[in-house]
């Protein structure tokens, strides 16, 4: 019986989704409902690249080898807990955290960026991470 509830609201609600697109009334929301619901939580709007970008420093290891040839990048910020590699750790799961890792991609100016993308053996493109988070502060959408 409850499946059989379950199936007839699941039923009426397909039917006034498509009524409301036919009679012109269904508002589809978009970008600009995303950005009211979610950006006051720190969460923003990213384009492709940006995602592809995100996919690819997601496969990082932890291991720590980037930090091991550029020491600087091992920036840890007040208060948290020392993790290797806060550059890729950092934003890796979602941007959420990623204020953590901006000193880190400040950092990277003072290493050899070559080195480091040559050490990874996930090769992370941390040149390509440590640019996309200082735009995303200049932009001020880190939270």
């Amino acid at each position: 019986m409850r499946r059989l509830h379950a199936l007839v609201l699941l039923g009426w609600h397909f039917l006034l989704h498509y009524l409301a697109k036919f009679l012109l009334v269904y508002d589809p929301g978009g970008l600009e409902q995303f950005r009211d619901n979610f950006e006051q939580e720190g969460l923003h709007s990213l384009d492709n690249e940006e995602r592809e970008l995100m996919a690819d420093w997601q496969r990082c290891i932890g291991c720590g080898l980037c930090e091991a040839a550029c020491s600087d990048l091992s920036v840890i910020p007040e208060g948290r807990h020392e993790i290797p590699s806060y550059l890729a750790m950092g934003s890796m799961r979602d941007l959420s955290t990623c204020e953590e890792a901006i000193p880190s991609a400040e950092a990277l100016e003072n290493c050899d960026p070559d080195e480091l993308e040559g050490i990874c053996p996930v090769d992370i493109p941390l040149v390509d991470l440590a640019e996309f988070l200082q735009r995303l502060g200049e932009r001020g959408q880190i939270p």
